[in-house]
């Protein structure tokens, strides 16, 4: 589980610091105040010649090959999907073989 650290915290601000080791994460949860996120690295997940900002399919990917995706739990199913772009929350989120014609 992703590790937290309260860094500001007065009437208007709360700013956290996570910490995420390989294969962490914060869970599922809600959030009580509008937020932001600032990646303090690259913020990308790069894996089988793809890129995932916002999600982190790896889990899943098995051959999965050149996928974008952009937001929340865009492109999170695929499986064995290539040459695929996901760009928005959600977007193509049930996506687990790419597009076939």
């Amino acid at each position: 589980m992703a590790k937290s650290k309260v860094l500001i915290e007065n009437d208007k601000t709360i700013v956290t610091e996570w910490s995420f080791d390989v294969g962490d994460s914060t869970g599922i949860h809600t959030h009580e105040y509008n937020y932001i996120v600032v990646p303090m690295l690259d913020g990308e997940l790069k894996e089988t010649n793809s890129i995932w900002v916002g999600s982190d399919p790896s889990s899943t990917t098995d051959d999965a090959q050149k996928n974008i995706a952009v937001g929340t739990t865009a492109l999170d199913a695929v499986t064995t999907g290539d040459d695929v772009v996901a760009i928005g929350y959600d977007a193509l989120t049930d996506n687990t073989e790419g597009y076939s014609k």
